[in-house]
């Protein structure tokens, strides 16, 4: 309490600087960490009022069903965490009282907010559906012994951003009572930026000559957890991370979500956004027929 420090962008030690002035589609396809903790956590008189501030971002996070199970059938699923309440939270576990950096952090996806790999699956899927929330399942059809389908499987949808009023309202720290849907131009700035990442943002190396038209995000989450802390590598301004990459393709209609998670993986452009590109190469090139196994890429 009352030490300040700085928060610069991932590219700040590479150029002694930064990205300079960008936009929404300009911050998520360079993944400008500075633009997001400005929007979501403010910036003097630049972005007022402490921007959107951690409980506007909870219940967006929590829309896109962060914080909760997704009832998928497998046993000891989590939740993640994602309290609609962080500050008392905080105040309750740690002791401590919320400040501008949690929030600055939290903008992206880290500080005490936890999710898991399916969490983020879902949520890039839910987009990439135009704000349609679907189930997940491991079960397509039940079949008799006889291999007879005896049960088909149906989609689920959970919700529709853009109809069901799912957003909780705020006037400061208070609930007004009051909950209001997402505009389907946000939903489709998101992809449009998210189309950016592979065209010209942090993934566009990775996915240079590929034939696929998709669009992603690259992740990179530090952690310090108990294997890190043995090997003494949370040092203070470097520590490991966890490499994420989330994409659907095609872009203009969308039939297919990948996420890869490489734990320890460090950047996500360079270690998992190159897994993803495989998979999704090798969903097309099987569905095409072309199957031969000369055609599919070594994992």
């Amino acid at each position: 309490p009352g030490t300040p420090r700085d928060y610069v962008c991932w590219i700040y030690k590479d150029t002694n600087g930064g990205h300079g002035m960008v936009d929404f589609l300009t911050g998520v396809a360079q993944s400008c960490d500075v633009y997001f903790y400005k929007v979501g956590g403010g910036y003097g008189e630049e972005v007022p009022n402490g921007g959107l501030g951690i409980y506007r971002l909870s219940q967006y996070a929590r829309a896109l069903g962060y914080g909760d199970t997704t009832g998928i059938e497998l046993a000891g699923e989590t939740g993640g965490l994602l309290p609609e309440d962080f500050p008392k939270w905080k105040r309750q576990t740690i002791g401590e009282n919320w400040s501008s950096g949690d929030t600055y952090i939290a903008t992206i996806g880290q500080g005490y907010v936890l999710s898991t790999p399916l969490q983020v699956l879902v949520a890039y899927a839910t987009l990439a559906n135009d704000g349609k929330m679907m189930k997940p399942t491991l079960v397509h059809d039940i079949l008799n012994a006889d291999g007879q389908v005896i049960q088909s499987f149906t989609p689920t949808q959970v919700r529709d951003l853009t109809k069901d009023a799912v957003i909780a309202v705020y006037d400061g720290k208070q609930q007004t009572g009051e909950y209001k849907t997402i505009a389907p131009w946000v939903i489709q700035k998101t992809k449009e930026a998210m189309r950016l990442v592979v065209s010209d943002g942090t993934a566009a190396s990775i996915f240079e000559g590929s034939t696929i038209q998709s669009a992603g995000k690259t992740g990179t989450a530090e952690y310090c957890d108990n294997v890190a802390q043995e090997q003494n590598l949370c040092e203070p301004g470097n520590w490991p991370a966890h490499a994420w990459y989330a994409g659907y393709a095609p872009y203009d209609d969308p039939e297919i979500a990948v996420v890869a998670f490489v734990y320890n993986g460090k950047e996500g452009s360079t270690v998992a956004a190159p897994i993803v590109r495989q998979v999704l190469e090798s969903y097309f090139r099987l569905k095409s027929g072309n199957d031969s196994e000369e055609n599919i890429p070594a994992q």
